[in-house]
């Protein structure tokens, strides 16, 4: 199996977000989608 690792961009948000959603939901926290959007998005302008 090979892998490729890149730096991600906001071309990656929405798949990027809904991972981060989904590790959150796991740990307990509420389904809450558009504040992971921001919140990653705020980070990937950065």
């Amino acid at each position: 199996m090979e892998y490729a690792i890149r730096k991600a961009t906001l071309l990656d948000l929405d798949s990027i977000s809904s991972l981060f959603n989904s590790y959150r939901m796991f740990y307990g926290e509420s389904d809450n989608l558009i504040v992971c959007r921001q919140f990653i998005s705020d980070r990937l302008k950065k």
